[in-house]
This record gives C-alpha cells, structure tokens and sequence, in this order.
C-alpha cells in the first residue's frame, strides 16, 4: 500500500446504541508526508441519551453535541467521502480493530452507507495497538521513556501527526506556555512587537469579554480593560495607538447581531462609543484608509443572509465631534468570515463563506477595493475555498500571510486548515508551512521574525488554548 489513513474517533457511547461524533484522520505517503486530512465533528441525531462516562473521556460539551455545523447524517457522508477519496489505503488507528471499526460498522449501516469501507477491497487494515505490542515484545523498553498520561487512541493520533508535520513542513514549533484562557474567533492587533487580543469566543463556545497583551519578549501575558461586550465576529484595525471594531455577534453562542462600534485608546486603557453602522451586521469586513474606516460585508440580523453594502466613516470629521456613515461601492459578491487586510495602499478581502446558520460554503475568491476610485476588482484566488482566518490574517514584510481556518478544497469537504499561505505583490497565493495542528480561527503573527499561533478551535468547536512559536521555514 502506497498510502496509510491513521484516523481517531470519539463517541457517545461504546455500545452499538452510541454514534460517532467526531473523526481525525491524515493521509500519509510511504514516506509519511501528509497528503491528505480531515477533522469534522457531527451533531449527536436528535433523541439519543449520550453516556456520561464518553463525555468526560471525551471532554465534549452538550453544546457541542447539539450546535455542530454538520448533522450527523451529512457527517457520516462527509468522512465516507474522505475515506473513498483515500482508497486504496491501509487504515490504521489504535485499537480501531476492537472499536473504532465497530461503531463505522453500526453508525454507516443505520446511516444507509457502507459499513465495511476502512476495511473491503481495495483497502487493507492494521491496529497500532498491535504494532506497539509486538514492539515492546521485543524491546521491552520501547515505550520506557512515553510518560503522558493519554488514552492509546489520542496517543497514537497525536504520535503520528506530530511526525507528519514535521516531516512535511521542515517546522520544528516550540511550545510555549498556555494561553490564560483559550480563545477561539478573537479579534488581534500587533503594537510594539506585542499581540493584542480582544473577545472571541472561550470553552463552551462562551462569548467573552475578556482581552489581554502577549509580550513574546518574555511569554508573559497582561490583562486589559475588557470589552464593552461579550462579542465574536468582528475584526480589530490598529490606527496610530486606536484599535477600531465594529458590529459582531454579542451575548454568547448564537448570539445576535449588532450595529455597536467602538475604538479602544491603548494608552489610556478605555473604549469610546463611536457612531453605530447603518444596520446590524456580523463578520464582516474592516479597514482604515487614507483616513477612513471602512465596514463591508458579513452577515445581517438573521445570522445568514450576507450583505453587499459598504459604508465607511471619515476619521477626522469623527476627531471634530461630527460623523456620520456614507455609502461606497458595494462588496461585489457579498459573504462573511473573510479575511481584511491593508495592501499596496488598497482593501484585499480575501476567502470567506456564503452564508452560517444554514450552511457554510467556503469560497477561494479575493476582492480588492480601491478607495481612490471607489471601485472593485478581482485578486488572485486562493488555492482552495477558505474562511475563518480573520485574527490570523496579516501584512508583514509587503506580504499577505494566512495561518489556519476552516477550508473547502474543489470537490472536497470542509475541514479545519493547517496551511500558512501567502500572497507577494505581483504574485499569487503559495503554501509556505503548516501549522503543528490544524487551527480553525486563531490568533497568529509575526513578531521579530518568529511565528507565533495560539488558541483557535481544533476541530469542530473545541476552543483550546496552546500556543506555539516557530522559525519561518521559508528564510
């Protein structure tokens, strides 16, 4: 077998009565180079009592269990097509012989799909808790120096995606301390070689108001004044020694959406209401221009229909004490959860997704606005359909640099992304490294010539809080 599929599952129960909620795999070469992957999580089907005993082993929350973005049929579907894309292949898990292949074996069938697919012609089967006895059996001190306290399933996934990702990124990433609370969707802003962090969402897919400064001089963290609200879904832009946000989700897990814009003085430490956008809006797009704050897109009061509209507000006449929103070009093909950034003196918006409640269809399109003329023209597309990078997107170096998100390659389905991709002027979009995991929404910059990622969600909504820094491998 040229290609070996190392997956993971957790479910809501051992029995043939419990569902499969959540799959890991990656796809590795005979040289174990990552060629493929997939982390998804499912709604638990309606009516099911999960087990008690599953849901501490699995740290998962009745929240994620009911407020996933996939039912658990279009679930099942999604990693059927992963798995068929993989074929042939030889699957292998850590006592997936025992369990994980038993409850395919159930979940597909009661799902009207194939139930034998890790393991009928043309694939092959292995169980790397075989591998890891005959490997102590002999050499009794093969797994003398493994002191990690984590059940054989995690450990082997966590195993072999470590030597993936160093194998097919040449990063060596460092772990640094933990994040004081992990977030997930933060709004970041770079000041000083420090990173700044507002709001996002934390464990439980909880809003927070919570914001603190990281310092990479010494991986020390410093609280700031909080946020005025509990908000998600909205960008932060650094103007001078302002940080400008506007509109967003407030109030928690499908929150609602809001109109309120503020700017935060770094130096006295305090938030300032300023005019409130002509309407409601979420995860849209924002910019400072020659002197002008511009709001685009995203998504209006019913959290999914994506909005055209562009208004921005001029700075100076809000410093005299009198502003008000006016209309500019309208954002060609209107969506949400792209990525804003300032470059070459234009507003780049780069991804994003149709819609959120209902669906989520990640796009690979860029739109570049020129506040001279007032118009939109094409960029280059993304390799591959792209959303939720707004925090980990940002200009460096007169480059555009991408970490992580949620991706929806040509033909695929959407997965959470590891890549770090990057835009040159002149040029087009190029994968220049990975991420140690894949990271949906997290924060990310480049400070005195080192990488540094942290929080994000690892899959699904599993908000987590590690951070990690790294060399860039392309100097």
């Amino acid at each position: 077998m040229d290609k070996i599929v190392i997956y993971d599952t957790e479910t809501t129960n051992s029995t043939i009565w419990g569902s499969i909620i959540e799959v890991g795999a990656v796809v590795v070469d005979k040289n174990l180079k990552e060629i493929g992957k997939l982390n998804i999580r499912g709604r638990m089907p309606e009516g099911e009592v999960p087990s008690a005993k599953a849901l501490l082993v699995n740290s998962t929350s009745i929240d994620l269990l009911t407020k996933g973005n996939y039912s658990h049929y279009d679930f099942l579907g999604a990693v059927e097509n992963f798995f068929s894309k993989a074929a042939p292949a030889l699957f292998m898990g850590w006592s997936n012989l025992n369990f994980d292949r038993r409850m395919f074996h159930f979940n597909f069938f009661k799902g009207n799909r194939y139930p034998y697919i890790t393991h009928s012609s043309p694939n092959k089967e292995h169980d790397g808790l075989h591998i890891a006895r005959a490997a102590q059996t002999i050499n009794t001190k093969t797994f003398e120096p493994i002191r990690w306290k984590l059940s054989g399933s995690r450990f082997c996934l966590i195993v072999a995606i470590s030597l993936i990702a160093h194998n097919s990124s040449g990063q060596d990433w460092q772990v640094l301390p933990d994040m004081p609370v992990g977030k997930w969707e933060p709004g970041t802003v770079v000041l000083e070689d420090k990173l700044y962090i507002f709001g996002g969402y934390t464990e439980g897919v909880v809003s927070s108001k919570r914001s603190e400064i990281f310092d990479p001089s010494d991986n020390s963290w410093t609280p700031i004044q909080e946020l005025p609200s509990a908000i998600t879904h909205m960008n932060m832009v650094l103007d001078g020694r302002t940080v400008w946000f506007a509109g967003g989700f407030k109030d928690g897990y499908r929150g609602h959406t809001i109109a309120e814009v503020w700017s935060y003085d770094i130096d006295q430490d305090r938030y300032t209401a300023a005019p409130l956008l002509p309407a409601p809006r979420a995860g849209g797009g924002l910019a400072v221009i020659a002197g002008k704050l511009h709001y685009f897109g995203g998504l209006m009061v019913d959290r999914d229909t994506d909005s055209s509209d562009h208004w921005f507000l001029d700075l100076e006449a809000w410093t005299l004490g009198s502003a008000e929103w006016s209309e500019a070009a309208p954002m060609p093909v209107p969506r949400n959860q792209f990525s804003t950034v300032v470059f070459d003196e234009k507003i780049y918006a780069i991804g994003g997704q149709f819609h959120h409640d209902s669906m989520q269809l990640d796009q690979p399109r860029v739109d570049i606005f020129d506040p001279v003329t007032n118009s939109w023209s094409r960029g280059p597309d993304l390799p591959k359909g792209h959303s939720h990078a707004e925090g980990a997107t940002f200009v460096h170096n007169d480059q555009i640099f991408m970490f992580g998100g949620h991706t929806t390659p040509a033909g695929g389905t959407k997965s959470t992304d590891r890549d770090i991709l990057r835009l040159a002027k002149e040029g087009g979009w190029e994968k220049v490294g990975e991420l140690p995991v894949p990271l949906s929404s997290p924060a990310a910059a480049i400070i005195q010539g080192n990488l540094y990622v942290g929080g994000g969600a690892l899959a699904g909504s599993q908000v987590q809080g590690k951070m990690w820094t790294a060399l860039p491998p392309w100097e």
